[in-house]
C-alpha cells in the first residue's frame, strides 16, 4: 500500500505542468524597467532591471551575434541584428512576467517567430510560429506559481516560408520577479530523498538486528 501511494505521488509530480501565456499587448510596463548599465557591446550583456535607485536586479541578454546597448544607463535598446536571443535573470531570482518590444529587420507584415520558455525545476514550453502584431509589443506571463528561468527568441521568418531572418532589436523591456534562493534545486530534492531512503534502510536493518539478538537471547 505504501509503495502504491509513493508511486502515485511520483507520477503526480512528474505530470505537473509548466506553462506561460504570450500575448500581443500594449499595456503598462511591469515593475522593473531594463536599463543599459553601461554594458556597451558583446555577445553577453549584463543589464539592470531598475525599480528605483535603490532597487535593481541583473538581467542577462546573450546571442551568438554581437549585441549593443551603448555606454549609458538609459532605458535599454538591445540592438542587433541577431537571429537568436536569450534572456536570463541574474542569480537568486526568476521572472514571473516579461514585457518587450521585438522589432524584425524585415519590413514584411507577415512575420512569425518562436519563443521557448524554461521554468524553475525543469520543463519548457515553446510558442511556435507566433505572429507579430502592428506594435510588435508582447507580454509573457508565467501561469500560477511558475517561475521562468530563461526565454529564447529564434526562427524569425515570413509566415510559412523558412527564410531565416534576423531580429533588428529589442526595447522597452520590463519584468516582474520573484526570489528563488530559498527554493531547493531539483538535485537538492534528489539528494534529500536519497538521504531519507538510506536513513530508513539503516533504521530497518538495526531494528532487524535487534530483534534477532532478542530471539537468540
Amino acid at each position: 500500500m505504501r509503495r502504491c501511494l509513493f508511486l502515485t505521488f511520483a507520477v503526480a509530480l512528474s505530470a505537473s505542468a509548466h506553462s506561460a501565456t504570450l500575448i500581443a499587448d500594449n499595456g503598462s510596463p511591469f515593475t522593473y524597467s531594463v536599463h543599459a548599465n553601461h554594458a556597451g557591446a558583446g555577445t553577453s550583456l549584463s543589464l539592470l532591471g531598475e525599480n528605483n535607485p535603490n532597487a535593481s536586479l541583473p538581467i542577462i541578454f546573450s546571442s551568438l551575434s554581437s549585441l549593443n546597448v551603448g555606454n549609458g544607463n538609459g532605458v535599454a535598446t538591445i540592438s542587433g541584428p541577431f537571429a537568436r536571443l536569450t534572456i536570463s535573470p541574474g542569480s537568486n531570482y526568476g521572472f514571473t512576467a516579461l514585457q518587450f518590444k521585438l522589432d524584425p529587420s524585415s519590413k514584411s507584415k507577415n512575420l512569425e517567430f518562436d519563443a521557448t520558455v524554461s521554468f524553475l525545476g525543469g520543463g519548457s514550453q515553446t510558442f511556435k510560429d507566433f505572429m507579430f502584431d502592428p506594435n510588435n509589443k508582447f507580454d509573457l506571463t508565467a501561469t500560477g506559481k511558475q517561475v521562468i528561468t530563461s526565454i529564447v527568441f529564434s526562427n524569425l521568418e515570413v509566415i510559412g516560408i523558412p527564410t531565416n531572418l534576423n531580429f533588428a532589436d529589442m526595447k522597452q523591456v520590463s519584468f516582474n520577479a520573484v526570489r528563488i534562493s530559498t527554493v531547493p534545486e531539483p538535485t537538492s530534492w534528489t539528494m534529500m530523498i536519497l538521504g531519507f531512503g538510506i536513513a530508513g534502510a539503516l533504521m530497518r536493518r538495526r531494528q532487524r538486528a535487534a530483534n534477532l539478538g532478542a530471539v537468540s537471547a
